[in-house]
């Protein structure tokens, strides 16, 4: 059972600001979505610190399999019934979402995890 990582890079539309931007989804957006009545999804707003993308901003999703990805969104480009009724009450939030941003989706499957590696005797495993 593989985890599936929805990554969406967000841009932001003309005229908002990236303090608009952050407020509205810390403080509105993702308290907003429905995460504690869909098991085995997690979602975090992320904003680029080091890097080619610094202060630019990635939606994450995390699922714990392709089969609760597809219970959601069971096809690329629709959603499922019972995402639907959860969502509908968020249009206000949403509108404000989709007036602000542009994205562009990519699902990713894991392919493999390093191994937990066990501390080696005489070792320190809590300095780094």
């Amino acid at each position: 059972m593989s985890k599936v990582y929805g990554v969406h890079v967000v841009e932001l539309n003309e005229g908002i600001t990236p303090e608009f931007f952050e407020r509205f989804v810390i403080e509105e957006f993702l308290p907003a979505l429905p995460l504690n009545r869909t098991p085995g999804v997690r979602a975090s707003i992320l904003k680029g610190e080091r890097g080619a993308r610094i202060g630019e901003y990635l939606f994450l999703f995390e699922f714990d399999s392709i089969e609760v990805r597809n219970r959601y969104f069971p096809e690329q480009f629709r959603i499922s019934q019972e995402l639907a009724d959860l969502i509908a009450p968020l249009r206000r939030v949403s509108t404000v979402w989709d007036q602000a941003t542009r994205r562009v989706k990519t699902d990713y499957i894991v392919m493999a995890t390093n191994p937990e590696v066990a501390a080696l005797p005489g070792s320190d495993a809590t300095s780094a």
